[in-house]
């Protein structure tokens, strides 16, 4: 019944921490889980903890990210068997940063201060560190209680995640004894008995940051409302379809100040052309005979997803993943390049020194952009746009608000991921993105997501995901940079930086034993 119980309570714990990545109203659900993995891994041997806490990673990672065989079974032309193969390889990699955790945690509590300081430090300098697979972080999980998220303008999601494990610690340690593999030390319930003052440190930075954090949002909210706008139309196909996204641009044209068409639903057409108006230029210039001009004859400011090459690269590339900025006289007013590609997507990992390894994705000959400079938008403001999956990511987006972006426009193609929650957790992911940066975030996709998030992390409208929609929006404008723009993660770098110190004090020790 021991052993039974070892494996259940891990488990039940992945499973609460899963929950809150499937339906954001069940955020509490994550804290609960926290607290029954701590529990199950205090003051046992490193190897037990290690294990305990794979165990609970797999799980949540499993539960949350389910759809993984299917898609990487479907896009990588493989059976089923081989996609579940690469699934779970992928989310055991992931996993192992859970058992990682408890393994450091274990082997710097022995000796090193106080466990429910140094579990945060370790969680957050792994949670950075650590090469993931999927570009998920804990404090991503508290999306549905958004006075708590308000902290990452200053310490990006990982001060979230920190948040998340300091509190669990708190209760873990007054938790009653769960059964453990090998006998307490003695003095275990005199520790208990001297964390008062730490559990009162913790409650009142706890209280402090969610009291802030409402009245953050009104703030940033009643800043918003007295800002000038951008009024935009996100164009939602439900597939690749031109001729609709031609149809429904004309259709709201005369009432908004831009269109906008997700990623890669215009073609591909060389770096010298610079205008569509004329048919047999963009001809010369195109890959394609016929008319691809996005939308002739639109009589507005147009932002589109599409392909680039060099002049005279139209067979071999290089080849970029590019958003073309049209004014209302069709002139190409700007190009944005995306500048980090999808591994294994559009370039395979390590192909700059294995020779023939790019061949793995056929012929594709994919290059990444180099400038985030925003796009001036024709008579309006500073475009920061984002192209797939960099709106996952804080750095492509810090640089582009840094360098001067008033919105975020990400364009989008997930139909890859075809109708899994797949889909509804990459905004999960991106909605940190308005957070941390104070920006609103546009995001137009060709099947979903398409939204309106607020730079609170709201999100203000939605287009239901596989349909035809268009989402109209009057965009706040800002300009103020906040400290997570400036410092970047200099949060989660003191926590690998006190993770280092306290590894090596703890070897140190160990080496006078």
């Amino acid at each position: 019944m021991q052993k039974f119980r070892q494996l259940l309570l891990p488990t039940t714990s992945g499973v609460l921490m899963a929950w809150p990545w499937l339906d954001e109203r069940a955020f509490a659900a994550a804290w609960a889980g926290l607290v029954l993995m701590m529990a199950v891994a205090v003051d046992q041997p490193p190897h037990i903890a290690f294990r305990r806490c794979l165990l609970a990673g797999m799980t949540g990672l499993g539960i949350a990210f389910h759809w993984f065989p299917q898609v990487a079974s479907s896009n990588l032309r493989i059976s089923y068997f081989g996609g579940l193969t690469t699934a779970t390889l992928g989310i055991t990699w992931d996993a192992f940063r859970f058992g990682v955790f408890g393994w450091v945690a274990a082997k710097i509590n022995s000796r090193v201060g106080t466990r429910i300081f140094v579990w945060p430090v370790v969680w957050v300098a792994l949670e950075w560190g650590w090469p993931h697979i999927f570009p998920w972080r804990l404090g991503t999980s508290q999306l549905g209680w958004l006075p708590v998220c308000q902290i990452a303008e200053f310490t990006g999601v990982y001060g979230v995640s920190f948040l998340m494990i300091w509190v669990a610690a708190v209760v873990t340690v007054r938790l009653p004894q769960f059964p453990q593999a090998v006998p307490l030390p003695a003095e275990r319930s005199n520790r208990r008995l001297s964390l008062t003052r730490s559990e009162v440190i913790c409650g009142l930075i706890f209280t402090t940051v969610i009291a802030w954090g409402d009245w953050r949002i009104g703030n940033v909210e009643a800043m918003a409302a007295g800002s000038s706008t951008l009024k935009v139309a996100l164009i939602q196909p439900g597939s690749p379809d031109i001729n609709h996204l031609r149809r429904a641009s004309k259709a709201v044209s005369d009432s908004v100040d831009l269109v906008v068409w997700p990623e890669s639903c215009a073609d591909d057409f060389s770096l010298a052309l610079s205008s569509f108006r004329s048919l047999e230029e963009v001809r010369e210039h195109s890959v394609y005979a016929d008319d691809s001009r996005p939308c002739h004859g639109l009589g507005n400011a147009l932002l589109c997803g599409g392909g680039s090459f060099p002049e005279g690269a139209m067979n071999d590339g290089p080849f970029f993943n590019t958003a073309f900025l049209v004014d209302a006289n069709e002139e190409i007013v700007d190009r944005y390049h995306k500048r980090f590609l999808m591994p294994w997507g559009e370039y395979v990992v390590g192909q700059q020194w294995i020779p023939g390894v790019r061949s793995l994705l056929g012929d594709s000959n994919n290059q990444p952009g180099s400038s985030a400079a925003p796009l001036s938008c024709p008579g309006g403001p500073e475009l920061g746009v984002l192209i797939c999956y960099e709106d996952l990511l804080a750095e492509p987006v810090r640089q582009t608000t840094a360098e001067g972006a008033e919105v975020l426009l990400n364009l989008n193609n997930l139909s890859i991921f075809g109708k899994t929650p797949a889909l509804y957790q990459h905004q999960q992911i991106a909605r940190f993105r308005a957070i941390e940066h104070r920006r609103v975030l546009l995001r137009c996709g060709v099947v979903g997501s398409t939204a309106v998030i607020c730079p609170t992390g709201r999100v203000t409208q939605q287009a239901p995901f596989h349909t035809t929609q268009t989402v109209i929006s009057a965009a706040p404008l800002f300009t103020g940079l906040t400290f997570y723009v400036r410092w970047g993660d200099v949060f989660a770098y003191t926590c690998i930086v006190m993770t280092a110190v306290m590894c090596v004090n703890r070897s140190w020790r160990g080496g006078e034993e």
